[in-house]
């Protein structure tokens, strides 16, 4: 009598786990559905075009969404745990993503509609600054904080990668993974661009900042070079990465789905090929060092020599 009591509190905890997990991905599919028809609702009213595949299979954001639409698929799978977790837990970062762009874009939209004026005195490259740093924030409130708040499922530091400080040890491998990256990139990229002629390897990446004076510098270095490393390597080597592995997935899966979506976010050809390459490198070192540290450093090291070349070397060669 008492074996079958304790089974059958087994298969009400199992059940009870899978009703668990059919309300998250409905809740899922139903924010993803908003965040999408948000997005159509904006770029209706305001005669812009918000669409995702204006140019097609050219638009690395194309594949963004075609892989969103895909992992539903994968994430009512219950009878296999590791590929559920790779819909659930990717689909909800593409769902915090497009969420955090849709808030930003209907505030602004909401502020122009109402005739007022909050730009004042500011500087484009000002505003488009503070508009980033506003974007990643709401993207980590909606990413970690959302499901703390609704459904009480905090992440652990340990599964973010940040449960201890930067050692010496990540210094050192994110100075070696920095030059196998630039190696690799000097080595696929011409392959690559063989591959899909229709990437322009040589072309700028737009980031909505241009000829930064002054200030305006020094917000940009701390944007680029601070706060975007730190923010992305939290929500992919950190989040995503840790919840696949933490679920099982195979390394390799996880650095090749990881990489994949990090590139598609980034929303351009080319900086999309060279940014999952150097993903591949910060995902291997989040799997040896079991922190995002490395990967941070590495990251910071990236975006300060693009930081560099974009706008420090022109003042330089102008005063030269």
């Amino acid at each position: 009598m008492s074996a079958k009591l304790h089974n059958s509190k087994k298969l009400n905890k199992s059940t009870q786990g899978r009703r668990v997990d059919s309300r998250c991905l409905l809740w899922l599919l139903t924010v993803f559905g908003i965040a999408t028809l948000a997005v159509m609702a904006i770029a209706v009213v305001t005669m812009q075009s918000f669409s995702p595949i204006d140019d097609g299979i050219a638009n690395p954001t194309y594949w963004l969404w075609v892989c969103a639409a895909m992992l539903p698929i994968f994430a009512v799978n219950k009878r296999y745990q590791r590929t559920a977790a790779i819909g659930k837990y990717s689909l909800w970062v593409v769902c915090s993503f497009v969420l955090a762009q849709v808030v930003v874009g209907g505030v602004l939209w909401l502020l122009q509609a109402s005739n007022v004026s909050w730009q004042g005195a500011l500087s484009s490259n000002t505003i488009n600054v503070i508009l980033g740093s506003v974007t990643y924030t709401i993207m980590l409130l909606i990413l970690i904080g959302a499901p703390a708040v609704v459904r009480r499922a905090r992440v652990s530091l340990q599964t973010l990668g940040i449960q201890w400080l930067p050692t010496w040890r990540d210094i050192g491998l994110a100075c070696v993974g920095i030059v196998l990256y630039f190696i690799a990139s000097v080595i696929l990229t011409p392959i690559l661009s063989i591959l899909m002629p229709w990437i322009d390897m040589t072309q700028q990446q737009d980031i909505g900042i241009s000829a930064p004076q002054g200030a305006e510098m020094w917000l940009t270095f701390a944007l680029l070079v601070v706060v975007a490393p730190v923010v992305e390597e939290v929500v992919f080597r950190g989040y995503l990465y840790g919840k696949l592995r933490k679920r099982h997935v195979s390394v390799w899966v996880s650095v090749l789905l990881v990489s994949v979506l990090f590139g598609a976010a980034h929303m351009q050809w080319n900086v999309a090929v060279n940014v999952a390459i150097l993903s591949v490198f910060m995902c291997l070192g989040r799997e040896i060092t079991g922190s995002i540290w490395t990967g941070i450093i590495m990251h910071m090291m990236k975006n300060g020599l693009a930081f560099y070349l974009l706008f420090v070397n022109p003042i330089m060669v102008g005063i030269l």
